[in-house]
């Protein structure tokens, strides 16, 4: 009896549900109530037979009450062993997805590498390529990175400021071509025409050779000035001096030049003192004023116009021409752009506002531009 309730006691630990729980407590109080017959009878003094009779039906109730617990306790393990099988299949199951979600991915990020770092890179190298070859139209997009598709905006940029530069060489080289062959002819004319008649030589012809030979030496210093410009030798000799006294120089070249135009000076009555290279800013003025010339060919006055204010110079050259037009003002300073408005207008290279501007910055100082087409401009 003492090794039953043991047993008893030991059981509790593996009772697991609710149900095997019950059973338990039923059979422990139908085995108490067996136990308690059991004394009664032995101490009853009662015969065999009223013993078993008397036992039997606790003794019954006990048994039952333990085969009760044990087919439950049998199912409890089936629903156990059928919870691990689950879980077994389940863990199959999410290996499996596991395994195929990690090829997918890995799928995946091999995609995305080749579409958005090898590809935009193979593209790459293959515009550099061609680019190399003469093919400036390729044009890479550089993908959906920013690092890659900013590096293929650089060379697109890069290839159509070289592409830019070889149009704008090829016709500089054209314009130099077709501007010197003008004066040359000219030139080559009025030879000829003196060998055959040596006693034609007259002040008119030697004054038309000096304006050739005038406009070759323009064309030449121009070349000459854009070169050592952009080597950056460009070289300024400072000193102090009379912006006027400047200005007034070119008014006095220019104006014996044209009978349709009036050049004039609007300056203060006081000196207007800079610190600059005199001959660099003669120039300067020389070009605005000649463009102020050339660019109104029905004539009209041409003001020179210089201000002293906060410390600062300020010189502008008005004309009352043939104007700029606005979509042309933002290439008006780049070198061997002709404005396409007046290309056939004047002969010319494309250099005087370029190294006019570099001339300015390198003292220091600004350009800039006012115009209505039809009215006129100040520079």
């Amino acid at each position: 009896r003492s090794g039953l309730r043991e047993t008893l006691v030991q059981l509790e630990s593996y009772a697991g549900s609710a149900t095997e729980r019950r059973l338990l407590r039923q059979l422990e109080d139908q085995v108490t109530a067996y136990v308690a017959a059991r004394e009664a009878a032995e101490v009853g003094g009662l015969s065999l037979e009223q013993v078993v009779h008397t036992l039997r039906p606790p003794l019954e109730r006990a048994l039952t009450s333990n085969v009760l617990l044990r087919h439950e306790n049998e199912a409890d393990r089936q629903r156990s062993r059928a919870t691990a099988e689950r879980a077994l299949r389940t863990q199959r199951l999410v290996a499996i997805a596991s395994g195929l979600l990690l090829v997918l991915a890995v799928a995946v990020v091999t995609a995305g590498v080749y579409r958005h770092v090898l590809r935009p890179i193979l593209d790459l190298q293959v515009a550099v390529r061609r680019f190399q070859s003469g093919d400036a139209a390729v044009k890479p997009s550089g993908g959906a990175l920013t690092e890659i598709r900013d590096l293929a905006d650089r060379f697109n940029e890069m290839t159509s400021a070289i592409a830019t530069q070889r149009s704008d060489q090829l016709t500089f080289l054209a314009a130099v071509a077709y501007d010197l062959r003008n004066p040359l002819s000219g030139l080559k004319l009025i030879v000829q025409s003196l060998e055959r008649t040596p006693g034609a030589a007259t002040p008119d012809r030697f004054r038309r050779l000096d304006r050739q030979l005038d406009r070759l030496t323009r064309m030449v210093g121009d070349l000459l000035d854009a070169t050592r410009i952009e080597s950056g030798h460009l070289e300024l000799q400072l000193e102090d001096f009379d912006l006027r006294e400047a200005a007034q120089a070119m008014i006095d070249l220019y104006a014996p030049t044209t009978s349709t135009h009036q050049i004039s000076l609007n300056a203060p009555t006081r000196r207007v003192v800079v610190r600059g290279d005199p001959l660099r800013i003669e120039q300067v003025i020389s070009n605005l004023v000649s463009n102020a010339i050339k660019y109104s060919p029905a004539g009209g006055p041409v003001e020179v116009s210089i201000a002293a204010t906060d410390g600062e110079a300020v010189l502008s050259v008005s004309d009352r021409g043939v104007g700029i037009p606005s979509e042309e003002l933002p290439d008006l300073f780049r070198a061997f752009r002709r404005r396409p408005s007046t290309a056939g207008l004047t002969p010319g290279v494309g250099l005087g506002l370029s190294i006019v501007r570099r001339i300015v910055q390198a003292h220091g100082g600004r350009i800039d531009v006012e115009s209505t087409p039809n009215v006129g401009s100040t520079i």
